[in-house]
């Protein structure tokens, strides 16, 4: 039975949050109020404005560990709410590979995957890529989020197909998004033709990090298997 102290401290926490916009602590101490009273969507949207409110201050690190209170939150509450988790576990993965931290979002990925087709939550997670990819035509990022929505609903040859068009767009020049669409794609198990495309693509970038140079020999080790066991 939810308690009126929750009732009550939610109250608090949005008069702060209106008095104080810019008052992170209010919105996480909200989203936990909305947790105990049994309202995740709710509290998912105040996880949601504090990571804003951290993302504007630069610190997306501190954005991320939110949105993870969040995506574990929806986790807990699955089958329910499926879209939910799926959209919030494509955000997450992507903001840790915008900021650098691939293996992070490679992770939320594989979990979330794991998760999806367990459950056979597979349509919830096809609705996200349609709608995605109503809106990616000019947005890199949305493109991939898209692919990764296909990954996450067992259309590997769709997925891989997403992300290869990902890499090869003439505006691809986000190193982060490069390695996000290649180790996506090893993920997925590429044909070995599209894992050929891919390693071309980042050969012709020239000298890469240290995180490109780890893709570029997984795609190869992968390109070489493949033809072997064709």
């Amino acid at each position: 039975m939810f308690s009126t102290a929750d009732e009550r401290a939610l109250t608090k926490q949005r008069r702060i949050a209106k008095k104080h916009p810019t008052d992170v602590r209010a919105y996480l101490r909200m989203a936990e109020a909305l947790r105990a009273l049994g309202r995740p969507l709710e509290a998912l949207e105040a996880y949601e404005q504090a990571a804003a409110l951290y993302q504007t201050q630069r610190m997306s690190r501190h954005a991320a560990a939110v949105l993870v209170w969040g995506w574990r939150m929806l986790e807990g509450q699955l089958p329910d709410h499926a879209p939910a988790f799926v959209e919030l576990a494509l955000e997450l993965a992507t903001l840790h590979s915008v900021t650098g931290f691939l293996a992070d979002g490679q992770s939320v990925l594989d979990r979330s995957c794991a998760r999806v087709q367990a459950l056979r939550l597979e349509p919830a997670a096809i609705g996200v890529a349609k709608r995605l990819a109503m809106r990616s035509a000019g947005d890199p990022w949305l493109q991939t989020m898209s692919a990764d929505a296909l990954r996450l609903s067992g259309a590997s040859a769709a997925a891989s197909d997403l992300y290869l068009r990902a890499m090869a767009r003439p505006d691809a020049k986000d190193g982060h998004r490069l390695l996000h669409c290649g180790f996506g794609l090893m993920a997925v198990g590429a044909e070995p033709e599209q894992l050929a495309m891919a390693v071309d693509i980042l050969e012709r970038r020239g000298p890469g990090s240290r995180a490109q140079e780890q893709l570029l020999f997984g795609l190869r080790a992968g390109h070489t298997e493949s033809t072997a066991a064709a």
